[in-house]
């Protein structure tokens, strides 16, 4: 060691060893700074929409229109489930109607399948 010491290379050695740690550690400073940067931005992003009173705005009307956003939908549903019941009850009694004449016939037994059937009475030419 003492002749590589003499010679100088062990001096070079040494200096590209901590030259290659030195360079593995900024790599590593590097990639960490890299990796951390899009956390930070997202970090001070969030920050900054907290400061706007856009976002206060915004959050303050979701909360008062949420109740009545939930009150329309109820409504909604209630006129649907209205008009849904009113429908059924006017064709049943069209229904009830055709079938008593015997325009309509069922196709089969209890299904919303009808056969509409003309019935001509028979006249006896005399």
């Amino acid at each position: 060691m003492t002749d590589l010491h003499k010679k100088g290379i062990a001096k070079k050695l040494l200096l590209n060893v901590n030259l290659m740690l030195a360079n593995k550690i900024y790599k590593n400073k590097l990639v960490n700074f890299i990796h951390k940067t899009p956390i930070k931005l997202n970090k001070i992003l969030e920050k900054l929409e907290k400061i706007n009173p856009n976002f206060y705005i915004q959050k303050a009307t979701k909360k008062i229109l949420a109740p009545i956003e939930k009150r329309i939908i109820n409504i909604k549903q209630k006129v649907i489930q209205k008009i849904n019941e009113q429908t059924r009850k006017v064709l049943s009694k069209f229904e009830t109607k055709a079938i008593q004449k015997g325009q309509l016939l069922p196709f089969a037994y209890g299904s919303d399948v009808f056969l509409a059937v003309k019935i001509v009475p028979i006249s006896v030419a005399g």
